[in-house]
């Protein structure tokens, strides 16, 4: 009974929202949140992270979404406790959630919970995080606007910028099998170089390893991963696909090059194969030493290609035209 009681009680802490004070999302002392997507065919899997969380007890979020376009399937989340999922009104989503008895709330990083929705028609839709209301352990309330928090979602049936490029069936095949999102302006830019986080995020999901150790990653710069790409990080270098630098970094902004991008290919398929050194590219000196290897089997292998002209062109940064084509390429041999 007392059970009950209590989460009758923040349930109605949670709904009425008199008295609460909004706070800028931007201070430091409050809790900031994140939107993450991945997506699988027509199905879009948002999860809704916290930071800086504590002793979060209960909370309740809003969104809202262009229901026209997406349909709203179910919520999920690994938290103990009871969650209730009002019914939708219009293109507004609200989740409540709340623990049992006298235990104390989550602090620090949380998913709070993972949404799924269904693609309806193409386009491109907006999901708004609008508000977060958390309940401590002592039942004190806060409530935070989160407006600017947004997530756009391509559901065009192709993007528009692809069509007679070198790769755009690969960009298709990869967009088929869900590892990669576009622009908000439907736009995929193939040309647009790859940075660090952003290829950890494509392989991660396109690989789909286990589940990386919620441990705090070990680079000084561990706080200027985004927030989107935290845990593909976390499971790429879990598997020692992706690892940092001498100085303790990462630099998830940094662009990367095509020297580094077949080392991670040797690092993924780790096959022990005989590969011959004959490597005839015009700029084969420019292959840094640490890579020639790798450079060799990703050739050979019909992993990776030359840029033109006779040339490997290693230190050229990866565009995510080439990054996706290699992946996809990495898929069809691990399922050979």
């Amino acid at each position: 009974m007392k059970g009950k009681l209590l989460v009758s009680l923040l349930v109605f802490l949670l709904i009425n929202t008199g008295g609460y004070t909004a706070i800028a999302v931007e201070q430091q002392s409050v809790p900031r949140f994140e939107l993450s997507v991945s997506r699988e065919s027509n199905m879009f899997h948002i999860s809704v992270i916290g930071y800086e969380l504590k002793d979060m007890y209960a909370f309740e979020i809003m969104m809202e979404f262009d229901s026209k376009k997406l349909r709203f399937i179910r919520q999920t989340n690994d938290l103990a406790g009871y969650s209730i999922t009002p019914p939708q009104e219009g293109n507004t989503l609200t989740i409540a959630h709340t623990k049992i008895g006298q235990v104390t709330g989550e602090s620090g990083r949380q998913v709070l919970t993972q949404l799924e929705f269904e693609r309806m028609a193409p386009g491109t839709s907006t999901i708004t995080l609008q508000h977060v209301k958390l309940v401590d352990s002592k039942l004190d309330p806060l409530f935070i606007h989160l407006s600017d928090v947004q997530l756009n979602l391509i559901t065009h049936e192709r993007f528009l910028d692809i069509e007679g490029h070198w790769a755009e069936s690969s960009i298709m095949n990869a967009w088929n099998e869900g590892f990669i999102e576009g622009y908000a302006d439907g736009t995929f830019r193939p040309r647009q170089a790859v940075r660090r986080a952003e290829f950890a995020a494509m392989i991660v999901r396109a690989l789909q390893p286990e589940s990386p150790d919620n441990e705090i990653l070990p680079f000084v710069d561990g706080r200027d991963i985004p927030a989107w790409a935290i845990q593909n990080v976390q499971a790429a270098v879990q598997e020692k696909w992706l690892i940092g630098f001498t100085d303790g970094t990462f630099r998830p902004a940094r662009e990367m090059t095509r020297a580094e991008l077949a080392v991670i290919v040797d690092r993924v398929l780790d096959q022990s194969r005989d590969v011959t050194e004959n490597l005839r590219f015009t700029d084969v000196d420019e292959i840094p030493r640490w890579a020639k290897t790798s450079v060799d089997e990703a050739v050979q292998f019909g992993l990776m290609q030359g840029t033109g002209k006779n040339r490997f062109s290693p230190n050229s940064a990866v565009t995510r035209a080439e990054a996706v084509t290699v992946i996809m390429n990495i898929l069809e041999e691990r399922r050979r």
